[in-house]
């Protein structure tokens, strides 16, 4: 018997899309091997990508896993430690190449019993996503139990439930040596060749990232097509546009743009240039959030395309000239050349607002067009439609896959502002900046105002020195404020790039950039963050 790749748990419309091609690559391995002790396959033929892609932008309620029996507490008879055990090599008889045998699979679920080896904790939980095999998942969960004593008694974890509590106690639960050389092994051999290119064996992967975080979100690479230099139009060209339709709004060298959210909840990065700067907007609908970057690496321009992978429910990216992986909510390298340089992408401010909004206060900005090449207008409806996928995942708690770093000091789905400056995090609520418009505060040492619209989430943050600033007596509270006022009675206008003195246009205060995101992503990735108030 061999292993065939089943649906993982993941939505399942991305299943059903994916699913086809997985198993398709089963049934291409070969027979049962027999080898005592399995070792990494050879490197895999690079694929190409799909010819033609495909949709995967619904979020819906994930598959749940195959049921299985109540695990016993513990094996009837202890086994007898195997001599020369090694833990390394024992993760490959979990996976070590396509048609990989079960049996096999079952003697390491067997060793790691006997010796007690809480190292292949992990391993078992990233493979038993994929096996159909009953007697591997039964075997499976009476192995982790001895290994770990979990769950505790009378509750049944799902997969789910066993990653968060792994990723919980990992300093409990170290992976063997070599793990970075079997997970390239184990995605690439098992999931799509690819991989490989994004993770090759002894690759480079960042000091600050759990490799074991890093999971498969059920697509291929580019399965979710991004968009390169996409065509735009006019405000009045626009006419596909509702007034309360949300944008990403972007300006540069004062060119403005506006990146409708029906639009990027499909492609989820926008390869772009705005005011002769070559910029990359990738937005997680899963996150709410939208980040835009510069897009050069070494002086030269690069595209970003999507991974498939995820890590803490967010989507991992890559850029196309070297093949990093990055973060698309952090902008931080995951694996990849770029992997140990300490960097990370650029980000660029951007608002999130309304197309009401945004085109009143930029009548020249430019939209992107719904007309392309790779899918027609009608898969591009309004955003947040009465029953939606998208709008009964924002209704819930519940998150598409398993995160572990919670709070409850916010609902998980609550909206909120992510400020960063150096080291140091903070977040506000969007219902607090709403009702404040205007915010003094300090993050990192760095004294910021925050101008927010009382009537989307737009909100804007500069770096005000040692200004202190407020909203002027005249100001009627229904709008965004388009000017602030300092204690000394000057005037500030507010402008995408910066806060520009009335009195001294040369005096500038600088806009910095900040991302508005649900708070359970925004804590996975900063759980030192700070919690703004507007009082």
């Amino acid at each position: 018997m061999t292993l065939t790749l089943i649906e993982p748990l993941m939505p399942s419309r991305a299943a059903a899309l994916c699913v086809a091609a997985l198993m398709a690559m089963a049934a291409a391995c070969g027979g049962p091997g027999t080898a005592e002790d399995p070792t990494p396959a050879a490197a895999p033929t690079i694929a190409q990508p799909p010819s033609i892609p495909v949709k995967l932008a619904e979020i819906v309620t994930p598959t749940p896993p195959p049921a299985t029996p109540t695990p016993r507490s513990q094996p009837e008879v202890e086994a007898t430690p195997v001599a020369g055990y090694k833990p390394d090599a024992n993760m490959y008889r979990f996976f070590s190449r396509p048609g990989h045998p079960v049996k096999v699979a079952l003697e390491g679920l067997d060793r790691a019993r006997a010796n007690k080896d809480s190292t292949q904790v992990p391993i078992i939980l990233e493979v038993m996503r994929f096996f159909p095999s009953d007697a591997f998942q039964q075997e499976a969960q009476e192995t982790l139990t001895l290994l770990t004593g979990q769950p505790p008694e009378g509750q049944e974890w799902g997969w789910d439930e066993w990653m968060s509590w792994v990723w919980a106690n990992s300093a409990d639960y170290p992976v063997p040596d070599g793990y970075a050389t079997w997970k390239s092994v184990f995605l690439s051999g098992g999931i799509d060749m690819r991989y490989r290119e994004f993770l090759p064996p002894d690759g480079k992967v960042a000091p600050d990232i759990d490799l074991t975080e890093l999971i498969w979100g059920g697509i291929a690479p580019d399965q979710v097509p991004p968009l390169v230099d996409p065509d735009v139009v006019t405000v009045e060209e626009a006419d596909y546009l509702l007034p309360d339709d949300r944008v990403f709004g972007v300006s540069i060298g004062g060119e403005h743009r506006a990146y409708p959210l029906r639009i990027t909840n499909v492609h989820e990065i926008v390869n772009d240039e705005l005011g002769g700067e070559p910029i990359a907007l990738t937005h997680c609908v899963l996150c709410g959030s939208g980040v835009v970057y510069r897009a050069e690496l070494g002086g030269e321009r690069t595209r970003f395309g999507t991974s498939g992978l995820i890590y803490r429910s967010n989507p991992v990216i890559y850029d196309l000239e070297n093949r990093t992986l990055w973060l698309q909510l952090t902008g931080r390298p995951v694996a990849g050349p770029a992997a140990d340089t300490g960097g990370g992408l650029e980000p660029v401010p951007s608002v999130l607002t309304t197309w009401e909004e945004w085109s009143a206060l930029h009548p020249d900005t430019t939209a992107l067009s719904i007309l392309n090449e790779i899918y027609p207008p009608t898969a591009y409806g309004p955003e947040l439609a009465p029953g939606s996928p998208l709008e009964t995942y924002l209704s819930t708690d519940e998150t598409v896959f398993p995160v572990w770093l919670r709070s409850d000091a916010l609902a998980p789905k609550d909206r909120a502002l992510g400020v960063r400056v150096g080291d140091d995090a903070k977040a506000y609520p969007v219902e607090a900046l709403q009702a404040a418009r205007a915010l003094n505060d300090e993050v990192g040492g760095t004294r910021i105002v925050i101008v927010a619209s009382p009537n989307t989430e737009a909100a804007r943050v500069y770096e005000r020195g040692d200004v202190e600033l407020s909203l002027p007596d005249d100001d009627g509270g229904s709008a965004a404020p388009a000017e602030l006022v300092d204690s000394g009675g000057g005037a500030w206008q507010v402008t995408e790039e910066a806060l520009v003195s009335r009195d001294d246009p040369g005096r500038r205060l600088a806009r910095l950039p900040a991302q508005i995101a649900l708070w359970f992503s925004w804590h996975a990735f900063f759980p030192e963050t700070e919690l703004g108030t507007a009082e």
